[in-house]
């Protein structure tokens, strides 16, 4: 009686699990050579326009990932983010729109951190879908992205404001930089540069020429000012080095150009709401951080007042 060969299946099982398992392996070590084990996307203090990251205070962590998906032609429409947002680009090609900022594509598999009080638009500008993994580092209650309206008064005279009072901040770091480095306040060569290339940049975007100067002018007016009652107070409090005072040249100079441009870029949205007493009574009170110094923030707000000194009820 013949017994079944059972013999030969089994060794032909064994074989085939082996070779799955060589398989197996061969592509695990061709995974590892093509895939980093840990591939950095993006790692930074700054965003893509250069604003630093700033997370919600006062409210619950709250984290939020969701996937965009535009049709070719499609856009997202001009928006802010009160949160910061990290963007992966999953398929298709996307083109943001960051107004003074330039614009900027993005393709499958680029990342950036994406840009929060800087208004900006993106399409999609590929022949097929564009989808974007967006991932928000939020809290609770904040919403995570605003949609702007850069004609409508009330955001163009807040952007004015806020461009005027970020740009204005930054001088307590470059005081503390000068203190630190004992340099003179006052640098009129230096001045003179920045008025020009300012002045050039607003008029090429359509400010007319004395607005432009009158507002630049006040800038560095008001900037020098808050420096001046800094280095006076720290006199009389015989203040010493400031440790973490950020570089001039590679941190405030870079920072500045950025939010000069937002200045410009807002002067020309709200321009056309100067006149309005509405408008004067808002830009007459200042944030908590320059609180301490009312007399640079008249004159910062009196540059760009200029063509409207006396406001007319609407």
């Amino acid at each position: 009686m013949n017994r079944p060969r059972h013999f030969p299946l089994f060794r032909y099982g064994i074989t085939f699990v082996m070779a799955l398992a060589m398989a197996l392996t061969v592509d695990r070590s061709g995974a590892s050579e093509l895939y980093p084990r840990v591939e950095k996307l993006t790692s930074a203090g700054t965003n893509i326009v250069g604003e630093q990251i700033v997370y919600p205070a006062g409210a619950p962590a709250k984290v939020t990932a969701v996937i965009v998906t535009l049709k070719p032609g499609e856009d997202t429409g001009w928006h802010k983010h009160a949160v910061p947002l990290f963007g992966y680009i999953l398929e298709g090609e996307l083109t943001v729109d960051y107004g003074t900022h330039g614009t900027r594509v993005y393709r499958s598999g680029d990342s950036l951190l994406e840009a929060m009080t800087v208004a900006h638009s993106g399409v999609n500008t590929g022949t097929g879908i564009m989808r974007v993994l967006a991932v928000f580092m939020g809290a609770e209650g904040v919403p995570n992205a605003v949609p702007v309206n850069l004609q409508a008064p009330d955001n163009a005279v807040s952007a004015l404001k806020v461009a005027l009072q970020a740009r204005l901040a930054v001088m307590i770091d470059v005081a503390r930089y000068k203190w630190n480095n004992k340099i003179a306040i006052e640098n009129l060569e230096r001045e003179a540069v920045v008025l020009a290339a300012t002045v050039e940049r607003a008029t090429r975007e359509g400010l007319p020429l004395e607005l432009a100067r009158s507002a630049v002018s006040a800038q560095i007016e008001a900037a020098k000012m808050i420096q001046r009652s800094l280095f006076a107070r720290w006199t009389r409090e015989e203040a010493g080095r400031f440790e973490d005072a950020p570089d001039l040249q590679s941190d405030l100079r870079p920072k500045l150009l950025t939010l000069t441009g937002d200045l410009v870029a807002s002067l020309k949205a709200a321009r056309r709401h100067l006149g309005r007493c509405d408008t004067h009574n808002r830009l007459q009170v200042s944030d908590e951080a320059l609180s301490g110094f009312p007399n640079a923030w008249r004159v910062a707000v009196a540059g760009v007042l200029a063509e409207h000194p006396v406001c007319a009820e609407q």
